[in-house]
C-alpha cells in the first residue's frame, strides 16, 4: 500500500479505513494532551495504532504510514514531544 493512497479508504467490512483510525487517535491524543500537560503519559496499544500515531507526529501523511520504525510485538517505544519536537526512543 505503500505510496498507493487510494487502497487506504478500502472498506470492505465494517472496520475503519486508515483515515478513520487517524482522526480518531488524533483527537483521542489532542485530549489527553490537553488533560496531562506536561505529565508523563503511557499509553498501550497495538502495533499499528502506534505507526499511525508516529505518522501523525511526522506530520500525518498517510502516504508514508509504513515508512519509519519497524514496530515489534510486545515493545516499548518512547515518544518524547517537547517544544514542538518529536523524538523517537
Amino acid at each position: 500500500m505503500n505510496g498507493h493512497p487510494r487502497h487506504f479508504k478500502a472498506k470492505k467490512t465494517k472496520g475503519e479505513t486508515f483515515f478513520d483510525m487517524q482522526r480518531r487517535l488524533k483527537s483521542f491524543i489532542d485530549q489527553i494532551f490537553i488533560q496531562h500537560a506536561g505529565q508523563n503519559i503511557l499509553l498501550v496499544t497495538h502495533a499499528i495504532a502506534i505507526k499511525v500515531l508516529i505518522n501523525y507526529f511526522r506530520g500525518g501523511n498517510l502516504q508514508f504510514l509504513w515508512d519509519g520504525p519497524k514496530i515489534h510485538w510486545a515493545s516499548l517505544y518512547t515518544v518524547s514531544l517537547k517544544g514542538g519536537k518529536t523524538k523517537y526512543f
